[in-house]
């Protein structure tokens, strides 16, 4: 669309003059906004092949023309921060690591302390903490001894690790047990950023089993063959013998698949405005966390809207449904990374708008809700933003399109509270119909997680398992510093 492709014969020197192959006679150019972004990824360890589809280490595969940008945005900042990380340990020593850095681990533990730990935290994680060491080689000091214990260069191993001057504290941080940090690695023993857990399935987070006891306590369960069974790789038409050696990522990213490009049916128009009692209840949830490549999500619908035959047909073409009686439930599962709550229940809300009736919808979710009341009402500016440029774009952008399409009078969205007791009830701050229609909608969400893959659903919930264990050990350690 840019002009970036040349169907030809690259010629020679192609790729000093700036080609990037994607097959023996194809070639794209590093020009427009497709063949740079092709050709940053490619640099950065991707493989581009026919079709501008991109094969990145951990990741699923990314389709350049069809992915929406919310997804590629996620990918390819990884990649390029993977790429900067790898550009800085080659000039510095102490940030040398394998793999990615595991941002959510390396910032879970500013939840746990000051603004101002946290201001140092960000210091020494940016490698900007001077010690005797570093001043000295900058010409600022003419002694490097360490001014705490004096006994050995203050540098940022002896300051951690070392110095007699901190045992207690050091004793304090990692609950008692001994971890040889030497067996860390640098940027994670030196500087708190934690690195991904790159290790192979069969191993503890990114250290061999021989080297495991250097972690103490937090090597325990880490026996993977024998936790993962092998029906969770063979139910995928993987055996234990392909997955060894690759990271749980790179399994998970495998099991998911690329993006799915959903293209849900919904009727032409809908005669009739949206009733003033809400007839559709619609519910969304995320397991193991958003932003994680284990997560799960699912959306449910639930109501009592009568519907004939064939328009039960359509509905099951768009997901799994339960007829009973006057009770119609729906659900599917949402898979793509990253996955959030409110992308949950705007899939929900999309599958209210492929009943070929009036509806007016009850959401449990605030920013969901507001989203679909400014597209109602026309608040967002989409010639100075467009769906593709905002948060869950491709998303929202379909529910317009929806919208639209059925007609806007056809449509009604109102927030209703989730999770209602019956005290609520009986106090009126709640109906007693919103409370039952939106437990069964969140009733229909478990289902939806249930429709996954029992592989999915074993290997997600390995993975967090693994990385609570994760987060626990990292969190000792940035308390040290």
């Amino acid at each position: 669309p840019d002009e970036s492709v040349r169907s030809q014969r690259a010629p020679e020197g192609a790729l000093a003059e700036g080609f990037v192959g994607a097959k023996k006679d194809m070639y794209l150019l590093k020009k427009g906004p497709v063949g740079l972004l092709a050709a940053s990824v490619v640099a950065a360890g991707g493989r581009l092949r026919e079709g501008f589809l991109l094969d990145v280490p951990d990741e699923p595969t990314i389709d350049l023309l069809r992915d929406p940008i919310q997804w590629l945005r996620s990918c390819i900042m990884r990649i390029g921060r993977q790429s900067s990380l790898r550009r800085l340990a080659n000039k510095r020593s102490s940030f040398r690591h394998e793999g990615g850095i595991d941002w959510r681990a390396s910032t879970a533990v500013r939840a746990a302390i000051s603004p101002e730990q946290q201001q140092d935290l960000l210091c020494i994680q940016g490698g900007g903490l001077w010690t005797a060491h570093t001043l000295k080689a900058a010409g600022l000091l003419e002694d490097d001894v360490c001014p705490w214990c004096a006994q050995d260069v203050e540098d940022l191993g002896h300051l951690w690790w070392k110095c007699p001057a901190f045992r207690d504290v050091r004793e304090q941080a990692l609950r008692g047990q001994s971890v040889d940090y030497t067996m860390l690695p640098p940027c994670l023993a030196l500087h708190g950023l934690v690195p991904e857990m790159a290790a192979d399935v069969t191993k503890a987070f990114w250290v061999t089993e021989e080297d495991a006891p250097a972690l103490g306590v937090w090597a325990g369960a880490q026996d993977w063959q024998g936790h993962v069974p092998r029906w969770a790789t063979e139910d995928a038409g993987l055996t234990w013998a392909d997955v060894r050696g690759w990271t749980m990522r790179r399994l998970l990213a495998q099991l998911a698949g690329p993006f799915p490009h959903y293209a849900p049916e919904a009727p032409a128009r809908v005669p009739g405005r949206a009733p003033d009692d809400i007839n559709v209840y619609v519910d969304g949830g995320l397991r193991h966390g958003p932003h994680s490549p284990a997560a799960l999500g699912s959306w449910g619908l639930f109501t009592r809207a009568e519907l004939s035959g064939e328009d039960t047909a359509l509905l099951e073409r768009s997901g799994w449904i339960d007829r009973f009686g006057d009770r119609i439930s729906l659900w599917g599962q949402l898979d793509g990374h990253p996955i959030s709550s409110t992308r949950s229940e705007g899939w929900g809300l999309i599958a209210a708008h492929m009943l070929p009736i009036p509806v007016h919808v009850g959401v449990d979710n605030s920013g969901a809700d507001s989203n679909a009341n400014k597209i109602l009402s026309g608040e967002f500016n989409l010639a100075r933003r467009p769906w593709g440029m905002r948060p869950d774009g491709d998303v929202w952008g379909l529910l317009h399109s929806l919208i639209v399409q059925r007609g806007v009078g056809a449509t009604r969205v109102t927030k209703v509270r989730g999770h209602a007791t019956s005290a609520m009830v009986d106090s009126g701050a709640v109906r007693r119909q919103d409370m039952m229609g939106n437990y069964a909608a969140a009733a229909t969400v478990e289902r939806g997680y249930r429709s996954y893959r029992p592989s999915r659903l074993a290997l997600a919930a390995l993975f967090e398992e693994r990385h609570k264990l994760y987060l626990a050990f990292s969190t000792c350690i940035q308390r040290l510093m």
